[in-house]
């Protein structure tokens, strides 16, 4: 899924989300919020699941922070 967390900005920041079946999508205009977002699915997601989370400057077409849950 597409959550737009811009407010209505441009997207500069996008937090994507991968686990076996599903892929969400989080895009946002500042980087403190995509930030806060990242860490939150590292930590609260399920330890069963298998899951890879990217934090990406789309300006800048840059990966900043990368996550892979096995």
């Amino acid at each position: 899924m597409r959550f737009d967390y811009t407010e209505g900005k441009v997207a500069n920041y996008l937090v994507s989300a991968h686990y076996e079946t599903v892929s969400d999508y989080y895009y946002f205009h500042y980087l403190k919020a995509a930030n806060e977002v990242f860490e939150r699915i590292v930590n609260n997601h399920n330890p069963k699941e298998r899951i890879i989370i990217a934090l990406d400057d789309l300006v800048k077409d840059k990966r900043k922070k990368l996550k892979f849950i096995v």
